[in-house]
């Protein structure tokens, strides 16, 4: 192809020439250079494609390296793309980290956008975003409901039920014009992993990107559709960050009445509980949460709630089994630490702790802790 916009491969980015719609592909955190989450899809794609890689996890709001180089160089490079392939329409799909780019990208450019697990309202306390985004790095677009209101084509959105972070995320999101959210039961934040799992992915982007009648998915659900539920999960998320217990208790326990086998209400009514020191009474609910929960989320505060009630023994040998699922959730071995040093087995707590920290050194939480039992040993 002659008088291309930009080459066809760099670190951040990949593109596809073909026929038909042009596909954006935008990639979701820790990516290293020429990796491409969708690259699978792309390859067996009979439509052109982009793939793009952040490189850094800013949310793309610095555009993409090497392609663009800003939002509007990096969406303009998009624009440029789909006059020279000639393609009808422009579709911008991702997920996570990614699926906010599609936004963001998708609406400075008119795209049809599917947005899996993602944030509009960016460094909201207790975020992905809040987590990953350096905090000295500014934000051009900190809320993309703005964009997603004024957008001149539908966005449509899809999400796990048994995300806390997700779930809480989807409630401040409700009702917002040309935005269509679609949560599916039993699923976590990976959510293109478990469509792919299920044999369900491809099918379901090939139709997206048809433009056909999108089919139902196995797990979806109507989690938002009562306001009152989504109101009371995002209050509830919002106050167990805040540490309001009471506050936390109330909006949970009647999350749970609206939705008594769902995931969500259970754990933070768990967690609201134990922020009232309430370990006993929290136990009904986590229990309930961790038969439900994939990940190890619940499965860690029905852990802390047996330290609570002193079963310091109990704790770490659930914690035990909580690893052999997943090795490397820090936060669970840095709990199982701390059952064991207060069931006066030191060295094993000292070993964990020292797991934790390999895991995540940037914890301070851990080194702070590693330098008190230090002290006590010296």
């Amino acid at each position: 192809m002659e008088d291309m916009p930009s080459d066809l491969n760099g670190a951040h980015h990949a593109v596809l020439p073909r026929s038909g719609p042009l596909v954006v592909l935008l990639s979701g955190t820790n990516k290293n250079d020429g990796e491409f989450d969708f690259w699978g899809y792309a390859q067996r794609a009979s439509a052109s494609c982009i793939l793009l890689n952040n490189g850094q996890n800013r949310w793309y709001q610095d555009g993409v390296p090497g392609f663009g180089g800003s939002v509007s160089g990096t969406a303009e490079l998009i624009r440029e793309w789909a006059s020279a392939l000639r393609a009808p329409e422009i579709v911008c799909i991702g997920a996570s980290m990614g699926g906010s780019a599609a936004v963001l990208y998708g609406t400075h450019v008119d795209a049809r956008v599917l947005a899996f697990s993602f944030e509009a309202h960016l460094r909201h306390p207790g975020s992905r975003s809040a987590k990953y985004i350096p905090t000295d790095f500014p934000l051009p677009y900190p809320d993309l409901s703005p964009l997603i209101r004024q957008s001149k084509m539908p966005i449509t959105s899809l999400f796990g039920g048994d995300d806390v972070i997700d779930v809480a995320e989807s409630s401040r999101l409700m009702g917002t014009p040309n935005l269509v959210l679609t949560c599916l039961q039993g699923v976590d934040h990976a959510l293109p992993r478990h469509l792919r799992t299920t044999g369900q992915l491809t099918p379901y982007l090939n139709n997206f990107v048809a433009g056909r009648t999108l089919p139902r998915l196995r797990n979806e659900d109507d989690d938002l559709a009562t306001p009152e539920y989504a109101k009371c999960i995002a209050t509830a998320y919002r106050s167990v960050l805040e540490k309001r217990g009471m506050d936390a208790l109330v909006a949970a326990r009647r999350a749970v009445q609206l939705r008594p086998f769902a995931l969500v209400p259970r754990l933070l009514a768990g967690r609201a509980l134990l922020l009232l020191k309430q370990p006993e009474a929290s136990l009904q609910h986590l229990g309930v949460a961790a038969s439900l929960d994939r990940t190890h989320e619940s499965r860690l505060f029905l852990g802390r709630a047996l330290r609570g009630l002193r079963r310091n023994i109990q704790a770490a040998d659930f914690h035990a089994e909580t690893l052999a699922i997943h090795p490397s959730a820090h936060s669970v071995l840095y709990d199982r630490a701390l059952a064991l040093w207060s069931a006066t087995e030191r060295d094993a707590a000292r070993a964990d702790l020292a797991k934790a920290i390999a895991l995540a050194p940037k914890a301070a939480a851990y080194k702070s802790r590693l330098s008190t039992w230090d002290a006590i040993k010296a």
